[in-house]
This record gives C-alpha cells, sequence and structure tokens, in this order.
C-alpha cells in the first residue's frame, strides 16, 4: 500500500506545477508582462543610440587609419633611404680590399647630408673599425662587455639589440630597436646591413641616428591639438611621439603596445595613455622594420554627437513607460481578483478535497472550473486501476525469484565438473608434448651433425675417400667422382687397380698395407693420370680408421691437387726474370733500400744519373751518399712540426711521409760522384708484405733539370700576366664603382615613384577613373621593371669579379630544388620534370645554380602557353670526352634565324606582352659558363621548344 500511494501521490503532482521551481504570483506574472511591453521601445531607442555611436566611431577610425598609413609610409621611406646608402656603400670595392681611408672617406660624404646621422663599420665581436664621427686614425672606443641595461633619466634601456649578433646568419637588413649609446650617452637608432669580407669574415654596416630626426618628422605633421601620434620599437618602448617626445623617450608604451612586434600588420581599438586619458586609436607597422606609428585621439571626441542626441530621446522614453504602467495597473486589478479564487480551489484538488468553483464573468475561466471537475472524477478511476495492478506485478515478481534461484545452483555444479575435466586434460596434453619436444630435438640435432659432415665432405675441393682393409672403396664425396667423371655409385667397391696403371697401383697397395699394420700416417707428393686431364700433381695424406675401441677397420685418404700451385711457382719465377729486365733497361733511376736505408738495388739508370756503379752502393746507407746534411735536417724540422713528434735528420727524414702514407713524391738536389747536384723528383713508395708490415722502400728518380729551366720562363710569364691583370683589375673597380653610384642614384626616386602610386592607388582610388587607376598601375609597373634591370644589371657587373671557389657540385639536387621551387610559384600548372640521377661538375656551387636557375627558370616560362609540358636536365659525352649538359623544353621555341641576340644583354626574342623578362638571364649564363672555361649555345624551332647546352673548362666535368 505504501507504493501505491507513492504511485499516487505522483500521479496526483503530474497536474501540478513543476515542484522544482518556485511558485510565482500572479500579480508578479502581470509586472513582467508589463515590462515586456515597454521592451520594443527600450530596444529601439538603444538601437538609435548604438548607431550613431557606431557611425561616428567608424568615421573617427577611417580618419585615423588613414592618417597612419601617410605616416608609415613618410618614416619608411626615411629609413629606406638609411638602407640604400648602406647597400651603396657595402658595394664599394674599398670596403672589399679593406682600404678603410678611402672607405671613411666615403662614407662620410654619403652621410653629410643627412647630419646628424653617422656611419660605422663593426667587425663580429662588435668592436668598430669606421666611425664617421670621428676623423679617419683617431682612436675608437674598445669593444667591452657591457650591462644588459642602463639607466637613463629614470628608465632602464637595452645597451645592444640581441639581433645584431645574427644579423651575419640571417643576410637581410635590420632596423634596430631603441638602444643606448654609450658614445652620445644617450638613446639611438640603427639602420644596419651583413657585409661579407674576403669572401669569410662577416661585417655590421650600420646607419646610426638620433630619435630627434623621428621626433621632427611627426612635429611636421600638422593635427588636431588632441591627436596623439607615436612610434614604438619592437620592444615596446617609445621612440617618438608628437606630444611631450623628450619627456617620454625609452618609455614602456600602454597596453597593448608593450608588446612590440608580438603586434599585427595593423588594427585599431582602446587604450589608457601615459597620463591616464582614454583613447580610441589605430596603428599600423613600419617596413621594413619591426616598429609600430599609433595615432590616437581622446575617447570622448567620438561620443560627443552621440550624448547630444541621449538626453531628448531618455525624456521621451521615459514619459512613454509612465503612461504604459498606469494603464497595466488598471487592467491587473480586473484580471487578478478571479484568478486568486480559481486558484485556491485548484488547490483543494490536490488535497483530495471536492472543490467549491466560484462563479466570475469571465467566459474563459467558467470553462476552466469545469474541467477541473471532470479531472477529479479521472483521478480516482486511475487510483484504483494502479491498485490492482500492482498487486499482479508483486506475485509475479516471488515467481521469478525462485526459478532463478534454482537455475544458479545447477549452473554452480556444472561449473566445478567442468573445471575438474579440464584440468585432468590440461595436464595429459602438457606431459606428451613435453615427450614430443624432447624426441623432435635429439632428431633435430642428429640431423644437424649428419648435414654438417656430410656438407663438409661434398664441398671440400680435396678428394676425400674410406677404403676397407681389402681396399675397396666404401665412401667417397663429390669431388673424388668429379675428378674421374663417374658415377659415384660406379667408383664403391673398386680397388686402385681399376684406375691406376698396375705399377703406380701395387705401390700404393703397399704403402696403405704398412699403414693398416703400424696405423702411422703417410703424407707426400704423386702423380696420378686423370681421364681428359692428363698428368696431376696432389699432396696426398693416407691415415688408420679406428673404432671406438681402437680397432683398425679401414683406411681413410685426402688427395689436394696442387697443380695450379706448381705452376703458379713457375710463373713467378718468370715474373721475376722480367721485373729484374725492367730495372736493367728503365730509364728512371730506380733504388731499393730495407726499412734501415741500407742500398739492396741500384739500376743501370741510378748508375748513368749519379755516377756510382751498383757495386759501390749496395750494402751502403743512402743519405750519406746522395743528400746534404742540411737539406734533410730542413726536412726533418718540418715534419716535425707538422706531425707534432720526433724526426731523425738521416733516413727518417727522407721516408717519415712515404711510412705514414704509403707514398710521397718530392723534388731533391741529389749529389754526384763528381759533386755536382743534380735537381730530380723522387716517388718513395713504402713496400708491405701480405700481412701489411713495411719491409723496405722503393724509390724511383727522374731528372728534372729541363724542367726547372722551363720553370723559371714560366714564373717569368706569370709575373708579368700578374701585372697585367692588376691594371685591369683596377679598370674594374672603377667601373663598379661607377655602376652602384649610378644605381644608388636611380633607385632612390624609382623607389618614392613606385612608394607614391601605391598611396594614391590605395587612398584616392575612387576619386580616379579608369584611365587614371590604369596609368597609375602603368606607372609602378614601369618602374619596378626599371628597378629590376638595374639589379640585373648590377648582378651581371658583379659575375666579372666574383671569385671562383671550385668544388664537386650535385647539379641533380639543384635541379630537383629549383623544380620544387617553380612548382610551388604556380601549383596549378601541369609540368613534368625529367631529371638525371647522379649529374656533377666541378665548379663554383652558386653560380652553377645561378646557370640553371636561368636555363630551367626560362623553360618554365617559356611553356607557360601550353596545358601540359616538359622539361628535361641532363649530360652526355661528346667524342673528344667532355661532358655536354642540357636543359631541353617544348615550349615556345624560337627562330635560329635570330639565334646570335640571344646571349646579348637586354636582347629578347620574344615581346614583354607575351612573355615577361629583362633580357639579362641568357648573358648570366654566358658569362658564368664562360668564367668556367666553357661554351653554351642552343637549339629551338618555333612552337617546338628549344635546347640549350653548355660545357665548361678541363678539369670541371665529372662523371
Amino acid at each position: 500500500m505504501k507504493k501505491l500511494d507513492a504511485q499516487t501521490e505522483h500521479s496526483s503532482m503530474t497536474v501540478t506545477p513543476d515542484a522544482r521551481s518556485a511558485p510565482q504570483s500572479l500579480r508578479a506574472a502581470l509586472l513582467w508582462l508589463l515590462l515586456a511591453s515597454q521592451l520594443p521601445l527600450v530596444l529601439v531607442a538603444s538601437a538609435f543610440l548604438w548607431m550613431e555611436w557606431g557611425q561616428q566611431r567608424t568615421t573617427v577610425m577611417d580618419a585615423l587609419r588613414q592618417r597612419t598609413q601617410t605616416l608609415a609610409l613618410a618614416v619608411g621611406q626615411e629609413l629606406d633611404v638609411n638602407l640604400a646608402i648602406v647597400e651603396t656603400l657595402a658595394a664599394l670595392p674599398a670596403l672589399e680590399s679593406r682600404n678603410w681611408a678611402e672607405f671613411h672617406a666615403a662614407a662620410a660624404a654619403a652621410i653629410k647630408p643627412r647630419a646628424p646621422s653617422w656611419i660605422t663599420l663593426q667587425d663580429p665581436s662588435g668592436q668598430q673599425l669606421i666611425n664617421t664621427n670621428v676623423p679617419y686614425g683617431a682612436a675608437l672606443p674598445r669593444k667591452v662587455i657591457e650591462p644588459p641595461e642602463v639607466e637613463w633619466h629614470g628608465r632602464l634601456l637595452p645597451t645592444s639589440d640581441p639581433r645584431m649578433v645574427d644579423l651575419a646568419y640571417a643576410q637581410r637588413p635590420l632596423v634596430s630597436a631603441l638602444v643606448y649609446g654609450p658614445v652620445l650617452k644617450r638613446p639611438v637608432l640603427g639602420t644596419a646591413i651583413p657585409v661579407l669580407g674576403d669572401g669569410k669574415r662577416s661585417y655590421r654596416l650600420i646607419v646610426g641616428f638620433t630619435p630627434d630626426t623621428l621626433i621632427a618628422l611627426l612635429a611636421r605633421e600638422r593635427s588636431a591639438d588632441a591627436t596623439t601620434t607615436a612610434i614604438i620599437d619592437g620592444n615596446g618602448r617609445l621612440i617618438a611621439r608628437n606630444r611631450d617626445g623628450a619627456r617620454f623617450l625609452g618609455m614602456r608604451a600602454s597596453p597593448p603596445f608593450d608588446r612590440g612586434a608580438a603586434l599585427g600588420p595593423e588594427g585599431m581599438g582602446d587604450m589608457i595613455s601615459r597620463e591616464g586619458e582614454p583613447l580610441v586609436y589605430a596603428y599600423r607597422r613600419i617596413q621594413p622594420s619591426d616598429w609600430t606609428i599609433v595615432v590616437a585621439v581622446p575617447r570622448h571626441r567620438v561620443f560627443a554627437p552621440v550624448y547630444r542626441t541621449f538626453v531628448p530621446w531618455l525624456a521621451t522614453t521615459l514619459l512613454m513607460a509612465g503612461v504604459g504602467l498606469w494603464l497595466a495597473h488598471r487592467l491587473q486589478r480586473r484580471l487578478a481578483l478571479p484568478l486568486i479564487a480559481l486558484a485556491g480551489s485548484a488547490d483543494a484538488l490536490r488535497r483530495g478535497e471536492v472543490p467549491q468553483i466560484p462563479g466570475t464573468r469571465i467566459r474563459e475561466l467558467d470553462t476552466l472550473s469545469r474541467a477541473l471537475q471532470r479531472a477529479v472524477r479521472q483521478e480516482q478511476a486511475a487510483r484504483d486501476e494502479l491498485t490492482h495492478r500492482l498487486a499482479s506485478e508483486e506475485q509475479a515478481k516471488v515467481a521469478a525469484q525462485t526459478a532463478a534461484q534454482t537455475l544458479s545452483e545447477s549452473e554452480e555444479r556444472f561449473r566445478a565438473l567442468n573445471a575438474n575435466l579440464e584440468l585432468l586434460v590440461a595436464e595429459r596434453t602438457a606431459r606428451l608434448e613435453e615427450k614430443s619436444r624432447q624426441l623432435e630435438q635429439a632428431a633435430i640435432a642428429l640431423r644437424v651433425n649428419e648435414a654438417r659432415l656430410q656438407g663438409i665432405l661434398e664441398n671440400s675441393p680435396a678428394v676425400i675417400y674410406v677404403q676397407d682393409p681389402e681396399g675397396r672403396y666404401v665412401h667417397l664425396n663429390r669431388q673424388f667422382a668429379e675428378t674421374y667423371g663417374l658415377p659415384r655409385d660406379e667408383l664403391i667397391g673398386k680397388t686402385v687397380f681399376d684406375f691406376l696403371p698396375a705399377h703406380l697401383a701395387l705401390q700404393i697397395q703397399q704403402e696403405d698395407a704398412r699403414i693398416l699394420a703400424d696405423g702411422v700416417p703417410l703424407q707426400l707428393e704423386r702423380s696420378f693420370p686423370i681421364p681428359g686431364k692428363g698428368l696431376r700433381d696432389f699432396l696426398l695424406t693416407r691415415f688408420a680408421m679406428r673404432g671406438d675401441d681402437g680397432t683398425i677397420y679401414g683406411l681413410g685418404g685426402i688427395a689436394t691437387d696442387i697443380t695450379e700451385l706448381r705452376h703458379a711457382e713457375h710463373e713467378l719465377e718468370a715474373a721475376l726474370t722480367f721485373l729484374r729486365a725492367i730495372l736493367e733497361s728503365a730509364n728512371y733511376a730506380i733504388i731499393a733500400t730495407d726499412t734501415h736505408g741500407i742500398i739492396r738495388t741500384f739500376n743501370p739508370a741510378a748508375e748513368a744519373l749519379l755516377g756510382y756503379g751498383a757495386a759501390e752502393v749496395i750494402g751502403k746507407a743512402t743519405p750519406e751518399l746522395f743528400h746534404g746534411p742540411g737539406e734533410l735536417a730542413e726536412r726533418a724540422a718540418i715534419l716535425q712540426r707538422e706531425y707534432g713528434e720526433p724526426v731523425g735528420t738521416g733516413f727518417d727524414a727522407l721516408i717519415a711521409v712515404a711510412r705514414r702514407q704509403g707514398v710521397e713524391e718530392g723534388e731533391y738536389d741529389l749529389l754526384r760522384k763528381d759533386g755536382r747536384q743534380v735537381p730530380v723528383l723522387v716517388s718513395i713508395t713504402a713496400l708491405r708484405d701480405a700481412q701489411g708490415c713495411i719491409t723496405g722502400y722503393l724509390g724511383i728518380v727522374a731528372d728534372i733539370s729541363a724542367r726547372r729551366q722551363a720553370d723559371a720562363a714560366i714564373a717569368q710569364l706569370n709575373r708579368t700576366l700578374a701585372r697585367r691583370a692588376a691594371e685591369l683589375e683596377a679598370v674594374n673597380r672603377e667601373l663598379e664603382s661607377f655602376s652602384y653610384s649610378v644605381s644608388h642614384d636611380l633607385r632612390a626616386p624609382l623607389r618614392s615613384i613606385d612608394g607614391f602610386s601605391q598611396v594614391l592607388l590605395e587612398d584616392y582610388a575612387e576619386q580616379l577613373d579608369d584611365e587614371g587607376r590604369d596609368s597609375l598601375r602603368r606607372v609602378r609597373a614601369a618602374s619596378q621593371r626599371m628597378a629590376q634591370l638595374i639589379d640585373d644589371l648590377l648582378t651581371l657587373s658583379r659575375l666579372s669579379r666574383t671569385e671562383i671557389r671550385r668544388e664537386t657540385v650535385d647539379l641533380s639536387a639543384i635541379a630537383r630544388s629549383i623544380a620544387g621551387e617553380l612548382r610551388a610559384l604556380e601549383p596549378q600548372r601541369e609540368v613534368e620534370f625529367v631529371i638525371e640521377e647522379g649529374v656533377t661538375a666541378h665548379g663554383d656551387a652558386r653560380l652553377l645554380r645561378a646557370v640553371l636557375e636561368n636555363l630551367l627558370g626560362n623553360a618554365w616560362k617559356y611553356t607557360s602557353r601550353h596545358a601540359r609540358a616538359r622539361i628535361e636536365f641532363g649530360s652526355e659525352l661528346r667524342n673528344d670526352g667532355r661532358r655536354v649538359y642540357y636543359v631541353r623544353d617544348d615550349g615556345a621555341g624560337f627562330d635560329m634565324a635570330y639565334a646570335g641576340k640571344l646571349f646579348g644583354a637586354f636582347q629578347r626574342l620574344h615581346t614583354a606582352a607575351e612573355f615577361p623578362g629583362t633580357g639579362v638571364g641568357l648573358s648570366i649564363v654566358q658569362r658564368i659558363v664562360h668564367r668556367h672555361g666553357g661554351e653554351v649555345w642552343a637549339a629551338a624551332a618555333p612552337e617546338a621548344g628549344a635546347m640549350f647546352r653548355f660545357v665548361l673548362g678541363e678539369h670541371s666535368d665529372t662523371p
């Protein structure tokens, strides 16, 4: 009955509100209805104010963003001028030749128009080599270990920019953060580039300037009194400010600009100024530095128009809300009283009572009262049915529990019997498996031993056999059967009388009888006639076979064919005779010694060269006869410094290198018997035995008197050529200086034209018609093409003075790398690259990469009009043995009638509208190939592709 009451209670609860939530009064519900009716009015007023504020903020932000863009361009141009100055100075020949006086004069002249800026040149440690603030030759401050930060006017400033240390590895320009200058005793900035000197050593070339230059730049910009403009470095420090710039210099910027380089390229937002004033700001990163330009205005300037509109709207809204509240109160009294009476009746129904439903003048409430009466009758019927159902379910549950208990007991007995049976089966199976494993291991071991013994007998190169006491063969190996050319089955049971002549077989039978009688083995050499092979020499070993009890039960024999060994001995004797003939007839002097320098061989050429007879020198020491004591003492001192260990001044000085490296070749002045000196080339080889131990030394001596005279003539010719080369180098340096000066003068206006054209396109595009925008794009394209032409001219000029560093270069790997870069530029193109593996050359890796970049780049460009293209790189051998490298494509090709224009600078066979380019690439290829002592040529046909071939100078190509 308790369950029935609980179920009944649950049923009655379904008609009541959710017990977990607190009941809400009708008056409160009507109050919420009132507030909901006023919500549209509030939303409309809020939406109007939000749109007004957004429009005003957008106007201010657009003005701020345009201002930051203009200032960023102005500061960027200031930095570009500095970069152009250091790039021009870095290319001066005076820097590469380390002519510091000339370089100081050029640097001072270049920076003079930008005073008070200065130029410094530092080595990798940071030590200054040049400083235009002081005259050339004046003492420069020594590099000392500075503290990481220095206090300046109450703020901590870094003493250096850590990126300067990695500048040589970055290989790109750097604009520094604000640092403390120990010379000027104040904050300074710098624009730096890495410079390579001597091809190895790295320098830093820096244009230094004070923040006053940037503060003056911001001051020149006209702005409203309330606008704040600032420049912040990558560390989050203030570099310049248009308001109180000197007071805030070096301070940390307000968030979020204290993060410096962590900001994005541009953005907008709200912040609190250093004076505590709320601001609205816009910022932009300055290229090519990690500085940030910020322009901000007070927030109240954005909201002032909104405040003027807000007051009338607020008064109107409050008046309309008051009228709505009065009307809602009147309606609430009319509805609340009848509903409260109806709620009391519903509560009585929940307690099981018969409620009295009061009458109302509202039709909907009367309908609700009648529905409550029907609900009371349905509730009573549901309670009776639920009581009967619960009684039936209780009886079924008791029967199910009894059946489940009986089934559980049966399952327990079955599991116990099954476990015992499985245990017995497992024990029996384990014993059988162990016995089977032992038998199998024994059988395997027996088979392995038999196979091992059989393998040794069958694969032995010697003839092996076993005979019974009567001389019959009972076992023999494969080599026995192959030697006589008969099947093994036919040989079993036969004796020596069946194979050998009677007298030889009788002799062997007598020897076997002695072995069986006394048990002593017999070993001897004997010749046997073998069918089809003639007479063969064998080393024969025969022995008695004994059982476990020591009884002799047969005879075993092993016969090794030594016919080839005897032939080799005869050939060796002939070779020694041949070598003696070579020594006698050789034109070079040949001298052989033992490990102590005692002469053992002295051929006739040596007698003629040195004037001694062989009988006079054999058995004597080499140094005392042919070398002066001073020559060997000097050589011993050199070797001692090289090896770091004592070297004797006698024979040890001659053979020290050969003893360590196996062979040595050097020039000496040997003493003849008559006292004259003979210049010779001596090759000394250490002679070793089969174990690698040195047994002596062999010297081959050639007279080089004629070569010495030719070397003197060549040296004189080289001095003449060196003089001419110096004159040509001076002319080249003058041309280099002129080209770099012209390039600097051209680059600055081109950069300005391109930059200001970009500003016009970005900021004033809407004010220009299509023709005006197209004209600006043409101006930008022309200036960029001109800049590319200048860069190509500089690249072409550098090739004439770049030092070639020859090494083995993997051209296949370079070609694969360039192909990957080209695919990444235009991944949508279908181009098949066929690159031959293992193509190498001997030359300058950097220059040869430039050759392949131009040739493969041209192939990629001139196949762009084809839906599918194929580009090949490989090599082939010419008839003269030189290797030819080629790049082939199936692109646009060209008419061979104009092939003479291919390698001229700025000569193009296609218009820029068809294929872009400057016409310098193939000139660069030809210049590099000529500098390697080679040649380049091409073959093509219109729309049938082109093939460029080139060869490098001798010793430049490798197979």
